[in-house]
């Protein structure tokens, strides 16, 4: 059976890394409360920029620093411009100097001092939230043995067939302590430990002997933008370039029309539709690109007379009310060795789920596909 891993970042907890939400929350209190700053100014446009974004996401709060970067270049160009013709430079604007709740305390200073410092604060912004992306989301070493130890149970079960939506390093690094081959489309190149994006083509899509497969549908903190070219790091951390190739945390709806998020996002169109298997840990189903995509894959229909079967992992199993609906009954599909839970829906017949952490053992994970295999093999319509 063609069986593929979708982790989301509840899978990667045992690891030592956040969950979506934490990741959020660590983030913005990072930058609201414990960055410095050079001048009062400074400080009120930095917490007035987190306060508006507090009640949303990492990935709306770093879009708006960026645009706010290209406006206040743009406005310097056109100071540039404007002074250039003009003997008496002497263009001002008022520029709050204390949090929200004072906003009548104004100064005056003059525009092209006020451009500079605000833009230093906006790159300090953007430093202090990748700052705190790397340093939640790169694996402590003291973590490493343990979770080589149960990723190595797993895939004695199950093949390293993955897709997941998280940023960290953790299957890298499995990869690296056992000398698996990556194939996650990006190959070696001239740049020593960097390595250029090429795409997979069509090629196979399951991993053979000696390979992990990894989709990382929002990108990863060792990807950046050279140009045209994506570039793969040796490690976390390491800046090269400027540019991150990595949707930043975010709770909404996510923008996939850059870089090379499309191929990514075909590549796993076309796994999906030829996986017979799809283990679920960890996700949320927040993304609606992704719950289109399942659903679309999930459901009988004429078109597609032999729909995905889907196991969910998780010792909660709300999250599924995203993608199967909020009111959606749940039936306890039974075996002699035991029992799931099945999400019986005519339209999306097969998606079960079973209260166990990620990664489970390895007995209990055969256990589960074995009760899974009894229970799927029967007519689901048929069952009471």
């Amino acid at each position: 059976m063609k069986t593929v891993l979708f982790l989301g970042a509840g899978a990667s907890v045992f690891a030592g890394m956040p969950t979506t939400k934490d990741l959020v929350n660590d983030v913005l209190h990072q930058v609201l409360h414990r960055e410095t700053w050079d001048s009062p100014t400074a400080s009120s446009l930095a917490k007035n920029i987190v306060q508006d974004h507090e009640d949303s996401d990492v990935e709306v709060l770093y879009r708006t620093i960026r645009d706010m970067k290209a406006a206040e270049w743009l406005h310097k160009k056109a100071m540039e411009h404007k002074m250039g013709g003009d003997n008496h430079p002497s263009w001002r604007r008022e520029v709050l100097t204390t949090s929200r709740s004072h906003p009548d305390n104004k100064t005056i200073k003059d525009e092209t001092e006020d451009i500079e410092e605000n833009t230093k604060t906006l790159e300090s912004l953007e430093v202090a939230i990748r700052n705190t992306l790397l340093g939640r989301l790169t694996i402590e070493p003291d973590r490493i043995k343990d979770m080589v130890e149960r990723y190595d149970g797993l895939f004695g079960i199950v093949p390293p067939n993955i897709v997941t939506t998280n940023y960290d390093n953790v299957l890298e690094t499995y990869c690296e302590k056992k000398g698996l081959s990556l194939v996650n489309g990006f190959k070696r190149s001239h740049l020593g430990d960097m390595r250029i994006w090429e795409g997979e083509g069509d090629g196979a899509r399951y991993a053979g002997e000696g390979e992990l497969r990894l989709v990382k549908l929002h990108g990863s903190i060792t990807w950046q933008e050279d140009g045209g070219d994506v570039l793969e790091t040796g490690r976390p951390g390491l800046r090269i370039h400027e540019s991150d190739v990595m949707i930043y945390p975010t709770l909404g709806e996510k923008n996939y029309g850059d870089s090379i998020f499309p191929a990514l996002w075909d590549r796993f169109e076309a796994t999906l539709a030829e996986t017979e298997l799809l283990i679920v840990a960890g996700f949320s189903f927040r993304d609606p690109k992704i719950v289109r995509m399942l659903r679309s894959r999930l459901e009988h229909t004429a078109k597609n007379p032999n729909p995905l079967k889907m196991l969910y992992m998780d010792p909660n199993t709300d999250g599924l009310k995203e993608l199967a609906g909020k009111n959606v009954e749940w039936r306890l599909a039974r075996t002699e060795r035991g029992e799931l839970q099945h999400c019986y829906k005519a339209e999306m017949p097969y998606v079960y789920a079973h209260e166990s952490k990620f990664p489970p053992s390895p007995d209990m994970l055969k256990l589960v596909l074995e009760i899974l295999d009894k229970v799927s093999s029967e007519d689901p319509h048929d069952r009471e």
